[in-house]
């Protein structure tokens, strides 16, 4: 399912902050995924993926995407 794309990402984003801790944008979530912006913004707009707003900010926390997706979401 992972990619190495996606395993060298892990890696650069656990230099900085531990991932289960942080909030991924819409680019760094389509990126472990390994799947386009455009996808990440329609299964958001059809709420098939959980996201939170920080002001006009919306991330994505990566446990909470994976959990939803792996049920059907």
């Amino acid at each position: 399912f992972y990619t190495g794309e996606y395993l060298s990402l892990m890696e650069d984003l656990m230099c900085f902050v531990p991932l289960e801790n942080k909030f991924l944008t819409d680019v760094e979530l389509s990126r472990i995924l390994s799947i386009s912006v455009n996808t990440i913004r329609r299964w958001r707009a059809q709420e098939r993926i959980p996201y939170r707003k920080f002001g006009r900010a919306i991330r994505y926390k990566l446990e909470e995407v994976e959990q939803h997706l792996s049920k059907g979401g």
